[in-house]
């Protein structure tokens, strides 16, 4: 597979990871709890579960999917990841503010990483759109985002954005 390809593919999983955060924004929670999802970007687990405080809260978040926000009845939680045959893949503890959280969850099977996204909706004026674009790999340099329609040819289009 070209480089090329390669990135091309990583900018797509990365936007659509984005996207699919947004679309489910609700914006700031009414009470003092958090309300926090999950975010399954591990290549290496076809579906993970989520156990905050004991109490399990996803089920079978597939690769590439986001679970359903969870009020965690605090600001504070323990969370404990498992793969679908039930072995711990990572555990911690976090404190969040008022919000609504995506937590992204990649990496490598010995080394998973997470990352806390804000989910603060923002205004949105009319014919626009906000995006948020997560890249996380730790081997690339740089990549290409293309804003186009969904039938667009990429083979004949230059990049929006060159990072």
């Amino acid at each position: 597979m070209s480089v090329r390809r390669s990135v091309l593919r990583l900018a797509a999983l990365a936007t659509c990871g984005g996207i699919v955060m947004l679309a489910g924004c609700t914006g700031k929670a009414d009470n003092k709890d958090a309300y926090v999802r999950f975010l399954n970007l591990l290549s290496d687990q076809a579906a993970v579960s989520v156990t905050l405080d004991a109490k399990p809260v996803a089920t079978g978040v597939g690769y590439q999917s986001a679970s359903s926000y969870y009020q965690t009845g605090s600001n504070n939680y323990a969370a404990v990841i498992t793969n679908a045959a039930g072995a711990t893949l990572s555990s911690y503890t976090q404190a969040l503010g008022q919000l609504h959280y995506t937590v992204y969850l990649y990496g490598a099977p010995t080394d998973i990483k997470r990352l806390n996204v804000d989910d603060s909706k923002l205004p949105i004026t009319t014919d626009k759109f906000t995006a948020r674009l997560v890249v996380a790999s730790a081997a690339l340099t740089g990549y290409d985002l293309y804003l186009t329609t969904a039938t667009a040819d990429l083979a004949n289009t230059l990049p929006n954005v060159v990072v």
